[in-house]
């Protein structure tokens, strides 16, 4: 969990990196937004995704192969004394709750205003007059209009069209869904920027289709002049709200169409490298599985001793040569037949393919492990590794677990315990037949102190 949060910071922390010095400043703001949304997802699910690539190791020496392992390691991590890990979970989730809790409430608030005011409904927007000072504002189709502004005139008609793109753009989605990831994922001090820059994009895409029709510069007198005092909610866009510099900024600025092509897909590069860095997960080549079952036909050539046979008559040399070719087949079928027997007698170190568990294994191994077993044994802090050796047999099933270290405190009877509760495996493949074969699981208690 602890390596998931890290990479999703600085996954999001790399990509806004690339939108601060080549994106923020440009007006190409509907790539701006969609590029933020993209951004996030991409940070919470690319450090989810692992790639194994495999590499090939030097020889090791006897005492290090005996240590070899066919399975990854996984690690557990308790502490003596006081459980903080517990702590820190209740603490996240209590603020989750709050955070939550506070999104509802705001939402109740709009449906307040909305239940006291005048409703009429125009086209596809319900049009709600309203003595709220935060008016006039946008919430999903619902447009809230300060009773005291006229609608027909020309500050009104700014207004009215800013607030309808964010209608027609359904930018509430957009402030809803930060919002969400915000309530779960509040430790990321990078998605706090995020949505403070949607916010700025979206108020970028409304102003730019306000002023189509009107003078910029008087448009940007209108922010200046009734931008003061307004305290709106998260939730809102309305029309009079912060980032009152760099609105006018990019409406006053001039349109730049030089290299705007080369900063969109600069991303590429940016976002391959990062994902490549967090996705590849190096392994070693000797645990790689190769399927070498081959597709050709199994074929099978039979030299026929003509010696003795003679040639005096068609119905004699046909009779000779059926008794050889009976002889051969019986001989052919003894020596599949033991070499079947042998196969699966046989328990297997190295085979074509290996056994593998149906499912997450590492993810198995981390939800039924009870790293607490080794310290209500008394182990003292440090840094165990436990390897157990297990058979799967021809038909998946787990046998003859052996520990092949001996700390003792309990550890490896609970390694041994946790993968006796696996059930069935896919079976290992030698020559295209399921066999025994070995697997071997390290399992890591890190016990630190209070």
């Amino acid at each position: 969990m602890l390596t998931y949060i890290i990479q999703m910071i600085a996954c999001s922390g790399v990509l806004y990196t690339y939108y601060h010095f080549f994106l923020r400043n440009e007006k190409f703001h509907q790539y701006n937004r969609f590029y933020l949304l993209f951004a996030i997802a991409c940070s919470l699910i690319v450090p989810l995704i692992k790639v194994p690539v495999f590499v090939k190791t030097e020889m090791m020496s006897n005492t290090l192969y005996y240590l070899m392992t066919t399975e990854d390691n996984v690690v557990v991590t308790v502490e003596t004394g006081f459980n903080w890990r517990l702590l820190l979970y209740v603490v996240y989730t209590l603020i989750s709750i709050t955070l939550i809790s506070r999104l509802i409430v705001s939402i109740r608030k709009i449906f307040f205003i909305k239940a006291h005011g005048t409703k009429k409904k125009v086209e596809d927007i319900l049009f709600i007059d309203t003595p709220h000072s935060d008016a006039p504002f946008s919430f999903f189709n619902w447009l809230f209009w300060n009773e005291k502004t006229q609608l027909q005139s020309v500050e009104g008609q700014q207004m009215f069209r800013h607030e309808h793109y964010h209608i027609l753009s359904k930018h509430t989605l957009d402030i809803i869904f930060m919002e969400i990831v915000l309530c779960i994922f509040w430790f990321n001090p990078m998605f706090y920027i995020y949505r403070k820059e949607m916010k700025v994009i979206q108020e970028f895409l409304a102003d730019k289709y306000a002023v189509e029709k009107d003078d910029s510069a008087n448009y940007a007198q209108l922010l200046v002049l009734r931008a003061m005092g307004t305290n709106s909610s998260s939730l809102t866009s309305p029309f009079f709200n912060t980032f009152l510099k760099r609105r006018i900024t990019m409406l006053l600025s001039s349109e730049k169409t030089s290299h705007h092509w080369l900063k969109q897909l600069l991303i590429v590069p940016v976002f391959v490298l990062t994902a490549s860095l967090l996705i590849i997960r190096c392994k070693s080549a000797d645990a790689k599985t190769e399927t070498k079952i081959s597709s050709t036909p199994l074929t099978t050539k039979t030299k026929l001793n003509t010696a003795g046979i003679t040639k005096n008559t068609p119905d004699q040399r046909e009779t000779e040569i059926v008794a050889v070719i009976k002889k051969s087949a019986e001989l052919r079928s003894a020596t599949v037949e033991k070499n079947s027997n042998q196969l699966h007698s046989k328990i297997f170190s190295k085979v074509d393919i290996d056994a593998k568990y149906d499912g997450n294994w590492r993810s198995f191994l981390e939800r039924n492990i009870n790293g607490q077993v080794a310290v209500d044994n008394g182990a003292s802090p440090g840094t165990f590794t436990v390897i157990i050796q297990f058979v799967v047999d021809e038909n998946g099933n787990v046998s003859d677990l052996t520990p092949l270290t001996h700390h003792g405190y309990g550890m490896e009877e609970e390694a041994i315990r946790v993968i006796e509760l696996s059930g069935k495996w896919t079976p290992a493949v030698q020559d295209g037949e399921s066999v025994k074969a070995y697997r071997k699981q390290p399992l890591t208690f890190q016990i630190t102190e209070e």
